[in-house]
This record gives C-alpha cells, structure tokens and sequence, in this order.
C-alpha cells in the first residue's frame, strides 16, 4: 500500500518501477478518469508525429472523388436521413 504524503507524493513500487521501465526523470502525465488516477509516461513527439503522418496517410485511402462520397460517408449521410425521418 502506498500513501499519499504531505506535498502530495506517492512513490510508486519498486517492482512496479522496474517491470514497466520507469527510471528516475522519466516524464510522466497525471490524470482523472472516472474517478481514478492515471499515470502515463509521457509519449516521444516523434511517436506523436509519425502517428499523425499515418493517420494523413490512411485518410487518402479513400480515392472517391469529392462529389461523390466514400461508403463511410454514405452510410453516416443514409443514417442521419432515417433519423430524421423517424422524428
């Protein structure tokens, strides 16, 4: 069990440290989700970018001309009709 001191600090296990290779001056984000305390190291901007690169790169995947929508925008434009509809 690990406590919360004065300033607000816990220290993480020992044998938590080593299995997920945290080392002294190891950046890390603090966060709430859903009421629990999440801690994730801090992610490598060249992740980031070549994360984005992929996800530019797979967003011209979709070849259909720009006025005749791709299946993905056709179904979400039929779905948003029927809603419509339905009301």
């Amino acid at each position: 069990m690990t406590t919360v001191d004065t300033k607000g600090r816990v220290t993480l296990p020992k044998e938590l440290r080593e299995r997920l290779g945290l080392e002294p001056g190891t950046e890390v984000e603090i966060s709430d989700e859903d009421g629990r305390i999440v801690i994730e190291r801090e992610r490598d901007p060249d992740d980031v970018i070549a994360e984005l690169e992929r996800r530019i790169e797979r967003s011209y995947e979709f070849d259909a001309p720009v006025d005749e929508p791709g299946s993905i925008a056709t179904a979400h434009r039929d779905a948003i009709d029927r809603g419509a509809r339905d009301e």
